[in-house]
């Protein structure tokens, strides 16, 4: 954060200070004293351009936790207070008459995303107009201006600068501030992940036969209809087996909007009625006018057609763990079969942090529009009925990890998050304070050990530049690509290391592999009913509060890490928290299949 000192000089500065909005670097004036928005906006690998220049970096209002978990919260209301009002004029834009649940299926996971974005970007910038008033900056031309195609679309758009600088220029032109413009067009994949082409082989290729010719054919009558189950192939033979084929999956296409011409008069209809009652929330609307994505307003009869083609039948129970987000067909399916033929649905956990986290906005959306909700282990108070412990399927049916002879070295396994925060978590918010730990962890370590080291990165770097990064704190670390499975990799290596709360350390304890995790507990805010689990992780050793605590650890124990794993108590915390958060077992199958017949017969 600037100090006022800092700023009396900047201030006092001939030249007028220009405000770096993005990492987009046409549009930087560096003839002026610079003031970024925030480290996000000065890319790691472009060093050579920004180290030099006579610039300070803003920290964002919303880094402090406190203020994260109020944001959120603020969101959260805005958004149920707004969904019947949108719902309402949906139906009258598209003739239609469903209710709020419908809608909250279609939009709800939008409109919370869409809000908290316009939120964070909104005081961060404002709070940097009140703290240097005389800056200046480039916006961007309207002729630059995108608007999203559906979820998936708003999600890559965000990712990359120019989305953002069109967000920010928004919110620039609503508080009646007018900058030189310039023209740079949107690039929806300016950070895709690599793709890898899905190979049906084995168990995968006979339940994708198996599902469409019995479709097809009618050769099942399937009670429940499976999407995106997060449940190895196997394991889906096995629930159709053992239910008669009355659970089976659905395969269908993945579909895009086209982009069609802007409907302004659908969109003013949009936000009719709705009730600003500061300054934001009336910038709130004006961003729903024109950001709100196609798919909700000019794609929406493509959407339903799309949807009857792809998912013709409509069975009594719906159930999936990950397509209530992106999958707009699905989307619409789901809410239509609930609406009209009283079809359960049926949520799935399908992340390691569900169930652990303070604030989670997506558990939260899934749970609400589910009539059922399986977790990996952990229940809600309140909720006993709804939320349900079962097993946790994307681990169902893994054996414990296998070494193999000869195996040595670390895993590191990273994650990532925008560069330009989509969420408000404070996690998210302080990402680079998340790389900083990474870089104390690495110092920490003797050099034999950090020859050791075998970092996998998420597969999106979006502009983190983290290979750079790591070669420059540890060059002799190896990065391991994604073609490579992760529990193969877990398996070869002597010891697993996580620095954040997500998927794949429940993974390596499902597993039993030995492992260390560290983070930053200020940023990763437990709800009170998990924190007994992670205490105990932290009282046996294997979780730890700062980077340097356990890297030390690593030290000590590597040269022989299984004595150190099967102490007794380290071993009893790992079986409970698994128990809890990443439940395994050999009756997992027949499990899933009993909780399933029950749905059916219901």
């Amino acid at each position: 954060m600037v100090t006022s000192d800092q700023r009396s000089s900047l201030i006092g500065e001939p030249r007028r200070m220009f405000l770096v909005m993005s990492a987009c670097e046409e549009m930087w004036d560096v003839s002026k004293p610079l003031i970024f928005l925030g480290a996000h906006t000065r890319r790691f690998a472009r060093r050579r351009i920004w180290e030099g220049l006579d610039g300070q970096v803003l920290d964002g209002p919303l880094q402090d936790p406190h203020r994260a978990r109020e944001a959120a919260q603020y969101i959260r209301g805005l958004s149920e207070t707004w969904l019947p009002i949108l719902a309402r004029n949906l139906n009258q834009i598209h003739g239609e008459t469903h209710g709020i649940r419908y809608w909250r299926i279609v939009i709800g996971s939008w409109l919370t995303w869409g809000l908290g974005v316009a939120y964070e970007r909104y005081t961060r910038l404002t709070a940097a107009l009140s703290a240097f008033p005389e800056l200046v900056t480039f916006t961007l031309t309207p002729e630059s201006f995108t608007t999203p195609l559906d979820t998936l679309d708003f999600s890559q758009l965000l990712k990359g600068d120019t989305y953002n600088h069109q967000i920010y220029t928004e919110i620039l032109h609503h508080l009646g501030h007018r900058f030189p413009e310039k023209t740079v067009p949107a690039k929806a994949e300016e950070f895709s992940p690599p793709y890898y082409p899905t190979r049906w082989h084995g168990a995968a290729q006979k339940l994708r036969t198996m599902s469409e010719a019995s479709l097809r054919r009618r050769l099942f009558k399937p009670k429940i209809l499976t999407r995106s189950l997060y449940a190895s192939p196997r394991f889906q033979l096995g629930l159709f087996g053992l239910t008669g084929g009355g659970v089976q999956p659905v395969f269908a296409s993945h579909w895009r909007n086209v982009r069609r011409p802007t409907d302004d008069a659908a969109r003013e209809k949009l936000c009719d009625e709705l009730s600003p009652q500061d300054n934001f929330e009336r910038f709130a609307v004006a961003f729903m006018r024109r950001g709100a994505p196609q798919y909700l307003i000019e794609g929406y009869r493509n959407l339903k057609d799309a949807s009857e083609m792809r998912y013709p039948v409509r069975p009594r129970g719906i159930i999936s763990a990950n397509a209530w987000i992106y999958d707009e067909p699905f989307k619409h399916w789901a809410a239509a079969c609930a609406e009209e033929n009283g079809t359960k649905l049926l949520g799935v956990q399908h992340g390691g942090d569900y169930g652990s986290v303070a604030e989670h906005s997506s558990e939260r959306h899934e749970i609400s529009i589910s009539d059922r909700y399986f977790t990996w282990g952990w229940d809600l108070r309140g909720m006993e009925a709804k939320v349900i412990p079962a097993y946790a399927l994307k681990l169902a049916g893994r054996r414990r990890s296998r070494p193999v002879q000869g195996g040595a070295g670390v895993l590191f396994v990273a994650t990532q998050a925008s560069r330009y925060p989509a969420h408000l978590d404070s996690f998210t918010l302080n990402f680079s304070e998340y790389l900083d730990w990474q870089k104390r962890f690495t110092l920490e370590l003797p050099d034999r050990l950090r020859a050791l080291i075998y970092v996998r990165f998420h597969a999106e770097d979006l502009g983190w530049d983290f290979v750079p990064r790591w070669k420059e704190w540890n060059p002799s670390a190896v990065v391991e690509n994604w073609r490579v499975p992760f529990m193969e990799s877990l398996c070869r290596r002597r010891i697993y290391i996580c620095d954040h709360l997500s998927t794949t350390f429940i993974e390596a304890l499902a597993a039993d592999k030995p492992t260390l995790l560290f983070w930053n507990r200020k940023n990763t805010v437990l709800r009170e009913d998990a924190k007994s689990y992670y205490e105990m992780l932290q009282a046996v050793g294997i979780l730890f509060e700062d980077p340097e605590s356990a890297a030390r650890t690593l030290t000590r124990i590597y040269d022989d890490v299984d004595s150190w794993w099967q102490a007794p108590a380290r071993q009893a915390a790992r079986a409970h928290f698994c128990h809890r958060f990443g439940r395994t077992g050999a009756g997992a199958l027949r499990n899933w299949a009993s909780l399933l017949r029950k749905e059916m017969a219901n």
